[in-house]
């Protein structure tokens, strides 16, 4: 019997996935590297325009008309944490007990909901998609520094986010980190948070991680000054 669900669950990660998104960027960046780390194969299809995803077809594969998007075996999965969960779990990077089960939850759910919101605006901001005024541009920023000094007081005492060895809450960080630490974080801001910076520089080595990201490349003049 079990080799006949180990063979059921080799053809099933063999099977071809396909992932609806744009070309680059820190959600879909997570779902590829995590397919790298589960052996799932994942047909990347590229979408440039707004209405690639406002047609009646796409709200068949996500109601809400959004992206990205996971065409699985059994169905489609939106939510890009929910699809991260889902790799995770074939990828055995979703933790080893309960607890760090729910260390990786915790850093997941803290992504979404403390970190995207004020890096976003940093972010975007520099690269020109939305746009800020000098006193919201600094308020983002504010809230980002004390995020990431949580992260480099926990990382202090440990290597990895969620027990002895990275995990989707590191993938997911990490890559939701990759642009600021990329174009934003110069050095007095490494400074401020090295142990935060030797994860990243970590994490983001993998060669999964560099597959998809391509290789580290730390932040030396940034786009736009953080005061």
């Amino acid at each position: 019997i079990r080799d006949r669900y180990m063979g059921i669950q080799a053809r099933f990660i063999n099977m071809t996935h396909k992932l609806y998104s744009t070309r680059y960027g820190s959600r879909q960046n997570k779902i590829l590297i995590l397919a790298r780390y589960a052996n799932v194969e994942v047909e990347h299809v590229i979408f440039t325009k707004l209405e690639d995803f406002k047609t009646p077809e796409f709200f068949q594969k996500n109601p809400n008309g959004k992206i990205p998007v996971l065409e699985t075996p059994q169905g489609f999965l939106f939510e890009s944490q929910a699809i991260a969960r889902y790799l995770a779990r074939q990828a055995n990077l979703y933790g080893h007990s309960v607890y760090e089960q729910a260390q990786v939850d915790q850093w997941l759910d803290w992504d979404t909901t403390e970190l995207s919101p004020p890096l976003g605006t940093l972010v975007y901001d520099t690269f020109g998609r939305i746009t800020v005024d000098q006193e919201q541009f600094s308020q983002a920023w504010n809230r980002v520094r004390g995020l990431l000094k949580i992260l480099d007081n926990y990382l202090l005492h440990h290597s990895f986010l969620a027990g002895h060895s990275i995990t989707a809450a590191d993938i997911a960080i990490a890559s939701n980190l990759w642009f600021a630490f990329t174009f934003l974080f110069d050095e007095k801001v490494r400074k401020a948070n090295p142990s935060l910076t030797r994860w990243f520089q970590t994490v983001a080595s993998q060669p999964q991680f560099t597959e998809i990201w391509g290789r580290v490349r730390i932040c030396r003049q940034p786009l736009k000054q953080l005061k």
